[in-house]
């Protein structure tokens, strides 16, 4: 491919469109709605986005691309609207450089050249009613808004700004736009921290005790969060409920239990993909202790099968696992292992606490204590 050169089906992409893409709000609603139609990881080529395209060939997609060295240090990411078949929006950053529109596209076609060693991609269809109407008018139309809409959240520093600059003191249109990116940007770097942290402690966490992740990504809103748990498809994974479990508790050691309070979407990437939400509005601290059962059972080469739980008069809680071995080698004593839940979990939990355990559904229960 020659660097003039696009890739076919990309006619209508624009810069402004592409902008669209760094709408946290936009990209966490489709997230948490939309359906994964494939999650991969490519070599970087050629056909790179003729791939992406062949999986989204009716209706509306969004494509997250994950860009890491040959080494699988992660060094940047792509992000990609398409209608059809159509490439009709991309952002393409490559370590601290973004790029818009066509030349992201370029940037895209050339990745080998760019020291990229490995594309993980992540693509979802959703429904055109999750966009704002003038969003999806442009993009059912093929062409951008005239202006972004302006976040709910800005709207009266931005009137500010511009009644400033129209009554007190007349300004440059390029003026009034900086003083409205710079607010903007004041806004986004302590979610941007905050984010970056969390991601960063719950994978840490998980790789701990062995979970082969190579990437996570979190999007936040103030409804809804969705967490995204990339593990290397080479590896072997405990069963990705287990890991889901293991990601809530650490998300909420990060976030705290005062701020963990709205619904989290868990998705685990593998050679298959598995998705639960959970809604941390009740019990969040009950979710928080649970998540520490997969750690302990996983040194057993033992898996949580079914969970129940149950809140009792004076705050006793007693737990109900059901467990399952990995591999027909497991010599685990039922009862040491549901001695070590209760220590485990009794270091937290400060009133009474009862955990019965079994290994298949046809095993026999033990009661601890």
């Amino acid at each position: 491919m020659n660097s003039g050169d696009l890739p076919s089906g990309s006619d209508s992409v624009t810069n402004n469109l592409s902008r669209r893409l760094d709408d946290v709000i936009l990209i966490s609603r489709i997230l948490l709605n939309g359906t994964v139609v494939t999650s991969k990881t490519l070599k970087p080529n050629e056909e790179l986005l003729n791939a992406i395209r062949k999986n989204c060939k009716d209706g509306l997609c969004y494509a997250h691309l994950r860009l890491a060295s040959p080494e699988g240090r992660e060094v940047g990411e792509a992000k990609l609207f398409l209608y059809d078949g159509n490439i009709i929006a991309c952002i393409t950053r490559i370590g601290d450089e973004k790029f818009y529109g066509e030349a992201a596209l370029r940037v895209l076609s050339k990745l080998p050249d760019a020291g990229i060693g490995s594309v993980r991609i992540i693509e979802y269809s959703f429904d055109p009613s999750l966009l704002d109407p003038d969003l999806r008018e442009a993009i059912l139309k093929g062409k951008a808004p005239a202006q972004p809409l302006q976040k709910v959240r800005q709207k009266k520093e931005r009137q500010l700004v511009k009644a400033e600059a129209t009554v007190a003191k007349p300004e440059k249109i390029e003026e009034v736009k900086e003083k409205e990116e710079s607010i903007e940007q004041k806004e986004k770097v302590p979610e941007a921290k905050a984010v970056g942290r969390v991601k960063a402690y719950v994978a840490r966490k998980l790789q701990e005790v062995g979970v082969p992740i190579t990437n996570t990504a979190l999007v936040e809103s103030k409804k809804y969060v969705v967490l995204d748990i990339i593990c290397d498809e080479d590896s072997e994974i405990p069963p990705p409920e287990n890991i889901v479990l293991a990601a809530i508790r650490h998300y909420i050691e990060a976030l705290g239990e005062d701020k963990a309070t709205g619904k989290v979407r868990v998705t685990v990437h593998h050679k298959k993909t598995h998705s639960e939400t959970y809604d941390l509005s009740k019990d969040v601290r009950i979710w928080k202790l649970l998540g520490a059962i997969p750690e302990v059972l996983w040194k057993y080469s033992l898996y949580v099968d079914k969970l129940k739980y149950k809140v009792r008069n004076r705050g006793k809680l007693e737990i109900s696992l059901t467990l399952k071995r990995h591999g027909i080698y497991s010599t685990a004593n039922i009862h040491d292992v549901a001695k070590e839940i209760y220590e485990r979990l009794k270091s937290e939990w400060k009133d009474d606490l009862i955990v019965k355990a079994k290994i298949g559904a046809w095993g026999m229960e033990v009661k601890y204590p």
